[in-house]
């Protein structure tokens, strides 16, 4: 057996996941799996600016409405 420590981006972690589910004892495969800590917020102040940054972003009209969001997940979830 190999161990292998991968880097995998978020737009193919979902895919690569069903890939994997695939196979039987999917559970005995996956020894580690966490998020980058880019995810992890370490302070007040980093919240404020994504929250400004999110807010900034929606009112330059950035942004899906609900159901067309879940749309595309469907969409997406189809393709698999």
């Amino acid at each position: 057996m190999h161990t292998l420590k991968l880097n995998v981006p978020d737009s193919i972690y979902v895919e690569l996941m069903s890939f994997l589910k695939k196979y039987p004892n999917l559970n005995s495969y996956i020894v580690e799996d966490e998020n980058k800590p880019d995810f992890t917020l370490s302070s007040i102040e980093e919240v404020r600016k994504r929250v400004e940054k999110a807010r900034a972003s929606i009112a330059n009209g950035n942004y899906i409405e609900e159901n067309q969001f879940w749309s595309e997940v469907d969409k997406h979830i189809n393709k698999l």
